[in-house]
């Protein structure tokens, strides 16, 4: 087993989370409220809380990116027992004159905004070894955020 690139695919899971493509789940974010995501990546499950929900679009996301990554360095994925992302979330609603985002949402200012503190922790567990990654992250996004 590739235990440098098992490492790497720990840390990649947590900053492709905290990346970009988040965006596109705000709105559910936003609607879920604090708490933990979970990301069964193995088994293409999402849960909140505890409580199983409809898969977030980051999942995918992280998804397509494990599957080109294990292929490319020829990791078989059933040597692989669990690959599980844990994100707490932390959010509170703040006025446009705390944001600290100097992102133009819309091409225009909001009255408020969804700030939203982020503490991921993933796993790769094999049959040797576990691998893991801690990862913090801060994001805002507007309150009247709609996307779709």
């Amino acid at each position: 087993m590739k235990r440098k690139r098992l490492q790497h695919v720990a840390d990649n899971i947590c900053q492709i989370f905290c990346g970009w493509q988040l965006t596109f789940d705000y709105e559910e974010l936003a609607r879920l409220g604090s708490g933990t995501v979970s990301i069964d990546l193995k088994n293409e499950r999402c849960k909140f809380n505890g409580q199983t929900i409809p898969n977030l679009k980051i999942a995918g996301a992280i998804g397509a990116w494990l599957v080109r990554d294990l292929t490319d360095n020829r990791i078989p994925a059933d040597h692989i027992q669990a690959i599980v992302l844990e994100a707490k979330l932390q959010q509170k609603l703040i006025p446009d004159a705390e944001c600290k985002n100097d992102v133009l949402w819309g091409g225009g200012t909001h009255e408020y905004y969804i700030a939203c503190q982020i503490e991921c922790e993933s796993r790769v567990v094999t049959d040797e070894k576990t691998y893991s990654c801690n990862y913090r992250d801060y994001e805002e996004w507007p309150e009247d955020l709609r996307l779709n």
